[in-house]
């Protein structure tokens, strides 16, 4: 069995290492330049997909608000209505076959309502609208209850655009440089590595690649956090900033949300990686999980203050990084004391 510490890199000259090293640099540079090639090509559907966070808020729309063609009601994107709610009207040339919805008039003064927007009382003359014959009221009938009005929010209209003449040539190129980057990652791993391995024991390449494969998928858990989690609850705090400070948001610029969304995938990412540095700088004896355990409190004021200077100024996504990393520091310490049990150097 051979010795997991022996190198199997024989003596070579210094220019022949020259050359490895040129042609490791030129193949990530190819590397990267395609993947950036690559992104650009594909930037409508990545931009599609960098919009998602903004979808799942409700109230706002990809594009200008769509409306009614007989009363001009506006609907987003995002409600994917049929028939419009106050007349009726055929908004999706797909529904066709679906039926209309239920049209109901107030006996009083005529106003016209269209399901599912019925109210129990009428908006123009306050008196009840009977859903059924005999009925006071859609929840009326029920023990002798009275029918309670149903109070209806008006759907609030904001879209990301374009605002200037070079928005669409601005999100390419941010769209390209960073997803490029972020792809041809593995190239570049794969490029690199193919110069440093051969120097390198049995015993240190599999510590590299066990590295990469933890580090690769703390960065996945990481953009998913920031996607799926962070960036809907920053849309909305923000929204919710600027309608307090009466100002209230109806347009946004589509490069400053791609700015954002990149740059808060790109923290999370990079901020699930500390916490691996830690456990492999324990792993190998550089630390102690005494010394982890004794600055544990500045320790999470560290993590505290990286969560406010790599997210969005908003106290959410902050939490939200900080979290996970202080958990993922604990489970260190007791990773690698029970690394110091087994190997003797622990107490």
């Amino acid at each position: 069995m051979s010795d997991p510490d022996e190198r199997n890199d024989p003596p070579r000259p210094f220019m022949e290492h020259i050359c490895a090293l040129r042609d490791s640099v030129l193949g990530m540079a190819a590397s990267w330049v395609l993947c950036v090639i690559v992104a650009g090509v594909f930037s409508p559907q990545i931009n599609k997909w960098i919009f998602g966070p903004a979808e799942t808020c409700e109230g706002i729309s990809m594009a200008r608000p769509i409306s009614c063609p007989k009363c001009n009601r506006p609907y987003a994107v995002s409600e994917k209505v049929n028939y419009c709610l106050d007349c009726g009207a055929l908004l999706n040339p797909e529904a066709k076959d679906k039926p209309a919805p239920r049209k109901v008039t107030c006996v009083y003064c005529e106003a016209k309502y269209v399901e599912p927007n019925i109210p129990n009382f009428c908006g123009v003359c306050g008196r009840e609208i009977p859903r059924d014959p005999g009925a006071k009221g859609a929840e009326a009938g029920k023990d002798g209850e009275e029918a309670k009005p149903v109070q209806h929010e008006p759907v609030r209209h904001v879209s990301i655009e374009g605002l200037d003449l070079t928005s669409g040539f601005d999100a390419i190129i941010m769209i390209a440089l960073w997803g490029g980057t972020a792809l041809s990652f593995p190239f570049l791993m794969f490029y690199l590595l193919k110069f440093v391995f051969p120097a390198l024991t049995r015993r240190e390449k599999n510590s590299i690649l066990f590295c990469l494969g933890a580090g690769t998928a703390f960065f996945a858990v990481g953009a998913w956090m920031a996607y799926a989690k962070t960036l809907p609850v920053v849309v909305k705090v923000f929204l919710s900033f600027a309608d307090w400070v009466n100002l209230p948001v109806y347009t946004v610029k589509a490069d400053g949300y791609i700015r954002i969304v990149l740059k808060t995938i790109l923290a999370f990412g990079i901020a699930l990686q500390l916490p691996l540095l830690v456990f492999v700088l324990g792993w190998i004896g550089v630390i102690s999980s005494s010394t982890l355990r004794h600055y544990r409190r500045l320790a999470i004021v560290v993590i505290f203050v990286l969560g406010m200077v790599l997210t969005p100024p908003d106290p959410m996504s902050q939490i939200l990084m900080a979290l996970p990393m202080v958990l993922l520091y604990e489970l260190c310490i007791w990773l690698i004391k029970l690394r110091e049990i087994a190997t003797g150097r622990g107490s």
